[in-house]
């Protein structure tokens, strides 16, 4: 008799809480109240959340974005510390807080086994084909198959082979000698089968192929999609869809394929990643695979930079960067990288060097603008060291002048003589 009471006691007092909740939202947010009421509180009925969505709709947050983050948190308990939802003022916190979270382990797995497709189940076996590496692992588990190795490149190698992948999982024990088995298909009739010790099955008894017959109908009969990685590899999916794929890959499975496709080595590297690896000279034999954004980005980065270990990469990069952007170099800490600048530039660019106090930039710059100006030029000049220089400059340029047009003004049988 004092349980049903008790009963009874919890039962009104649960109906008195959702009356409340209810008057409650329609006093306080009477205009948000009509909405409220609609969106699903999955807390059983209770209206636990009701007030805390009004709240939210008031400060102007959408619906759908209410009811995503309402769901996950009553289904994730475990996952905050806080408990209590009114404890999170305004759902951008919530939402910030579970966006950082990232996937529960369940959803990694559910996630993982998106790249699988069943091909076949009975009551002995469930035959899957994977299609990913996510997959492989997921249904590869407790078994010693190299291909479910993550950080290894045995399943890439695979599949990029050719090769299609099948997992018959057994579900009866008397039905076959292993709980796992592998099934590598090469072609329309080419298979390998492993057990799950990675042993190379070879032959079955005859109750086994009577068992296993119409698992290899259904594979026989399946029509694998084309494996991506296989396409990304051989250069069928274009740069940016690539690029975009292998974002949400392991560091192994990109550095595969980065292997197999030079256009996309360097697609994801960062800048200072790139410098690191463009810093070592063997390594520019690839600079011609850097796309020339990239060279821009790091000419700018090393602009910056006064450590004579970056000036042979400095070199490179000036070799490559077109007129405009060989200037990102001119007020590079070193002189001589300036002077490489002057040497890559217009006449009319290079003037704007002759402000630079280091010999070696000027000395650049004036071999590089005619030497009229360079008359003009040195009668401005106060220091002595930069007037000297001047002079000899002034002196081989106008050498070469005299030289060149009397070259130039010469028969075409005297020129043949000169050049003898």
């Amino acid at each position: 008799m004092f349980n049903i009471l008790v009963y009874y006691f919890c039962s009104f007092s649960v109906r008195k809480n959702i009356m409340n909740r209810v008057e409650l939202l329609q006093k306080k947010y009477p205009e948000q109240a009509e909405i409220a009421l609609t969106i699903d509180d999955p807390s059983d009925g209770s209206n636990k959340y009701l007030l805390w969505i009004a709240k939210q709709l008031k400060k102007g947050h959408n619906v759908p974005d209410i009811s995503a983050s309402i769901k996950y948190f009553h289904e994730n308990p475990q996952r905050f510390e806080e408990k209590d939802i009114n404890k999170y003022k305004d759902l951008k916190a919530l939402e910030d807080l579970i966006k950082s979270m990232g996937l529960s382990k369940r959803q990694e797995r559910e996630k993982d086994k998106e790249g699988a497709q069943k091909i076949f189940e009975n009551d002995d076996f469930l035959c899957i084909r994977v299609d990913d590496k996510p997959a492989m692992i997921t249904y590869g588990s407790n078994t010693k198959w190299c291909t479910t190795m993550k950080d290894q490149t045995y399943y890439e190698d695979y599949v990029n082979r050719g090769n299609d992948f099948y997992i018959l999982i057994v579900k009866n024990p008397a039905a076959a000698r292993s709980t796992k088995y592998a099934i590598v298909r090469r072609g329309l009739l080419e298979f390998e089968v492993y057990d799950a010790n990675d042993s190379h099955s070879r032959s079955f008894t005859e109750e086994e192929e009577d068992r296993l017959r119409i698992v290899v109908q259904s594979i026989v009969m399946d029509k694998p999609p084309k494996n991506y990685l296989r396409q990304v590899c051989s250069g069928i999916i274009p740069v940016d869809e690539a690029v975009e794929w292998l974002k949400n890959q392991t560091e192994v499975t990109r550095t595969y394929v980065e292997g197999k496709r030079l256009d996309l080595q360097y697609k994801l590297k960062s800048i200072d990643e790139m410098i690191s690896i463009m810093s070592v000279e063997w390594e520019r034999r690839n600079i011609t695979n850097v796309s020339y954004d990239m060279i821009v980005q790091m000419a700018k980065k090393l602009s910056t930079r006064g450590d004579r270990k970056y000036n042979s990469l400095k070199v490179n990069l000036l070799e490559i960067l077109k007129d405009d952007d060989k200037l990102i170099f001119a007020t590079d800490p070193e002189p001589n990288i300036r002077a490489l600048v002057v040497s890559g530039v217009s006449s009319e660019k290079a003037k704007e060097f002759f402000s630079d106090s280091t010999l070696a930039v000027f000395k650049s710059a004036a071999r590089r603008v005619d030497a009229e100006y360079l008359l003009s030029y040195i009668d401005g000049l106060k220091s002595a060291r930069r007037r000297k220089a001047a002079n000899e400059i002034i002196i081989e340029r106008i050498s070469q002048v005299k030289v060149r047009a009397f070259v130039l003004n010469q028969p075409k049988d005297v020129l043949c003589q000169l050049m003898e």
